[in-house]
């Protein structure tokens, strides 16, 4: 439903947070970090000095190819702000983590804070 609230999608209370750039659907997140809300992809993308953290936190691997021999799973979090060896921003392809389809119901909740609400995402939904 474009423009509207379809109540068969959702249980409790809808949170309206202010856009600060409405071309993008940019939103700020309690830390400070301006991030995109976009639903057209599966890809969580966050600043080179939090996603390294998170990565090791939750033991995902980098991946080259979009799976590791069928043992892992999904697109984790990517960070678009290194640089290659030769200065380069890396492809964003080349940047994306796995982990073992075993070790999922281990992971712990990605928690988004925006406008003061805990935004919890279980790792059967950040994973894929």
């Amino acid at each position: 439903m474009f423009g509207g609230v379809d109540n068969a999608y959702y249980n409790g209370e809808l949170n309206w947070v202010p856009v600060t750039k409405a071309w993008y659907w940019q939103i700020t997140m309690d830390s400070g970090c301006q991030v995109l809300v976009d639903t057209r992809t599966s890809l969580l993308i966050g600043p080179s000095k939090v996603v390294p953290n998170i990565q090791k936190l939750i033991d995902a691997i980098a991946s080259k190819d979009h799976e590791v021999k069928g043992q892992a799973t999904g697109s984790l979090l990517v960070s678009l702000h290194t640089k290659d060896q030769q200065g380069q921003p890396p492809s964003l392809f080349l940047l994306q983590h796995v982990v073992s389809y075993k070790s999922i119901g281990a992971l712990p909740p990605v928690i988004f804070m925006i406008d003061s609400t805990d935004y919890p995402v279980p790792p059967q939904v950040y994973m894929w």
